[in-house]
């Protein structure tokens, strides 16, 4: 869940920068490199093209998502996150027991509920928690000192085995 507010809240940062309250905005054509795992274990990975849009409002959440076109062998694969803000009947702002925002979280690929995790770039390992707290804060490095950009995964909840992931070309 900590992954889609950061990622949600980044999104939103330069969303609503376009304006006071709102703001929306299209990504163009984007060169990305997606992966195809099955069981875990690298099956295809290719260039790949996406457009995508963000949208985000000062007082309501956030948005992103992503279209992959046409994929050799999976066709057009949709990624979609969201966060929304959660209010009382009397439209006040629910609070949790720290003071901060109640939210929803969605996460969706091909329009159907998914998990969203972090891999390494060469080996395709699952981030640990604490490598995924040093990429939030952006000090996750190689042995040489260089930042490590991982690739962004989903995959279905109700079909584990498939995972599709991509490149650091996603916002955030």
């Amino acid at each position: 869940m900590r992954k889609i507010l950061t990622l949600l809240m980044m999104t939103a940062a330069f969303a609503t920068a376009q304006t006071a309250f709102a703001g929306a905005a299209e990504i163009g054509k984007t060169k990305m490199q997606c992966v195809i795992l099955n069981n875990g274990k690298v099956t295809k990975k290719t260039p790949c093209i996406a457009t995508g849009y963000v949208h985000a409002g000062a007082a309501y959440g956030a948005g992103s998502g992503w279209t992959f076109q046409n994929i050799k062998g999976y066709g057009k694969i949709t990624v979609d996150t969201s966060i929304y803000i959660l209010y009382d009947a009397n439209d006040n702002i629910i609070l949790d027991k720290n003071g901060e925002p109640k939210y929803e979280a969605n996460t969706l690929m091909n329009k159907k509920d998914a998990i969203m995790r972090y891999r390494m770039p060469t080996t395709f390992k699952v981030l640990t928690k604490k490598q995924e707290e040093l990429y939030y804060n952006g000090k996750l490095k190689n042995t040489k000192g260089k930042t490590i950009e991982p690739y962004t995964c989903l995959y279905q909840k109700n079909k584990p085995n498939f995972e599709f992931c991509f490149d650091a070309g996603f916002p955030g």
